[in-house]
């Protein structure tokens, strides 16, 4: 045998390797600890554009901290777990902007444990260690999905979390087990809590997850072996969701809704959506017609077609309802499902296509590598990033120079308008009191530790519905009013929808360059 068929033989079985639990995790589990410790070691946490996201997260755990309630102390249609995170950070760092990436680190973990679990049961090692990877290493991040990976940000990570989670949910509804004798109740379990976490995270991922759940009820043979558990699985996670105790959290949902932030238009879905991903589409596309060619000869059932087709469609869907500039995450999940079905294909399965189907995670997670080193890289002092030094929000920096992003202000004008307004009450001349931002965002109240005013929605949409006065006011002790908003007129319209209440309630009491300060008369 020569030398390279030697070591292409062992390329083979290193690729039919079967899955050690143990192994696996010591695989996947030690380079992800080494990029969380990437995401958590520098002293500053930098922010290079849609701070705005980070601050809303922050302000939403804040209000859980005080004792609020979501979806009816304060108003967002996503879920409270993205808020339930950073509080867990709260508890473990301190009141600042790295308890977000404590949160972060908890929500990998959680992906971790599922992903090596269902991918333990049904891919061989080297597989199922990409899997992992794949799946974990985006959450971590520090950008955006379909981002360069420089791009730092910590805005919308709960859509990290929601890919991650329903292409964990996919390959465990259509990849059988390898073991037809396994443990199927520990996929029962796994499946419950992904379909629940989808749903505290975001409405859409759980949606489509009900909808694979659906599907693999009709096609999946390991899934239809139980179909009476896992109808009731899934009756239980629709039973949750329309539950009284999720009557608000429905509430808050249909009024993002009426806002118009569900994207149905045909151009989203077209031009974005599809020829914006007209590469990866190709390429699942290719996925596609193998797992349908695999059908036709009898090599696979008719589940991995169908599976396939769905899996793009969900993806194209998943991505029009993001604020996201490319990226199909939940697509990938196709390759792993050809990958298990090509292996008892001998002829078909040659090492190189194995290898190949396993490029574009592997990718992905390079990728996702990358951008946590360059963060770890960029994450310094410096003469170009502002650095704030003071309140809840210290050790938080952003760069000195740069563009807008999009219509917003650049984020250092933001951060020196929100330092100003913080100094209007930190000279002790102005008793602590519960500040309402008539602006998208209110961080206020976190930064300085004030309580935070009941009512208002937590990110605040220029299409949403008025909500009365009396809501977003009757529980705050001062009014700011920034004379530049992070969304260009969106302040002047709230003043001006609220300029009755304030002229009976809240007299002007102080006017700088950037601000105007309204605080509560005296109660009758």
């Amino acid at each position: 045998m020569t030398g390279l068929a030697a070591l292409e033989q062992q390329i083979a079985l290193a690729l039919r390797r079967p899955a050690s639990l143990w192994l696996l995790m010591l695989l996947a589990g030690l380079p992800l600890a080494f990029a969380a410790w990437l995401l958590l070691a520098p002293e500053i946490m930098v922010s290079q554009q849609s701070v705005t996201d980070l601050l809303f997260n922050l302000a939403g755990a804040w209000q859980l901290q005080h004792g609020r309630v979501q979806h009816v102390d304060f108003h967002e249609a996503v879920g409270a777990l993205n808020f339930w995170l950073t509080l867990a950070g709260f508890h473990l760092t301190g009141f600042s902007p790295r308890a977000f990436l404590v949160g972060v680190v908890l929500m990998t973990a959680a992906l971790f444990v599922f992903a090596v679990i269902v991918a333990w049961r049904r891919l061989p090692l080297l597989a199922a260690t990409t899997f992992v990877l794949f799946i974990c290493l985006p959450a971590l991040m520090p950008t955006n999905v379909g981002h360069i990976p420089d791009s730092f940000t910590f805005a919308m990570a709960y859509n990290r979390y929601g890919w991650g989670a329903i292409g964990i949910l996919c390959l465990m509804l259509f990849v059988p087990p390898q073991d037809a004798t396994a443990q199927r109740s520990i996929d029962l379990a796994c499946g419950l809590l992904l379909l629940l976490l989808m749903y505290y995270v975001k409405i859409t991922y759980f949606l489509t997850g009900l909808g694979a759940l659906a599907l693999a009820l009709c096609i999946s043979e390991h899934i239809r072996a139980q179909r009476g558990l896992w109808l009731l699985l899934g009756l239980l996670a629709i039973g949750n969701a329309l539950a009284p105790h999720s009557h608000a959290y429905l509430a808050d949902i249909g009024w993002a809704l009426q806002s118009g932030l569900a994207n149905t238009g045909l151009s989203r879905i077209l031009l974005q959506g599809i020829l914006g991903n007209n590469i990866e589409l190709a390429a699942y596309g290719v996925g596609f017609i193998a797992a349908f060619s695999l059908w036709r000869q009898r090599l696979a059932p008719l589940r991995l077609p169908l599976a396939a087709l769905f899996l793009i469609v969900a993806s194209v869907a998943l991505f029009t309802q993001n604020t996201q500039i490319r990226g199909l995450p939940l697509g990938m999940v196709l390759l792993f499902m050809l990958y298990a079905a090509l292996l008892p294909q001998r002829a078909l399965s040659s090492p190189a296509a194995l290898l190949a189907l396993l490029l574009l995670p592997a990718m992905t997670i390079l990728a996702s590598a990358g951008s946590l080193a360059a963060y770890f890289h960029s994450a310094v002092p410096s003469a170009n990033l502002l650095i704030v030094e003071s309140t809840n929000i210290r050790q938080l920096a952003v760069p000195k120079r740069g563009a807008a992003h999009g219509a917003l202000r650049p984020q250092t004008i933001y951060f020196d308008s929100l330092l100003q307004a913080a100094s209007l009450f930190s000279n002790g001349q102005r008793r602590p009191g519960r500040i309402q931002l008539l602006d998208r965002v209110n961080p206020l109240p976190f930064m300085l530790g004030f309580e935070p005013p009941r009512g208002a929605d937590l990110f605040w949409e220029p299409t949403a519905p008025p909500r009365a006065a009396e809501t977003v006011l009757g529980d705050a002790d001062y009014v700011l009013l920034p004379k530049a908003s992070t969304a260009p007129g969106f302040s002047e319209a709230l003043h001006l929808r609220y300029a009755p209440y304030l002229a009976q309630h809240f007299p002007q009491r102080e006017e700088t360059a950037l601000w105007i300060l309204y605080s509560r008369a005296p109660r009758p």
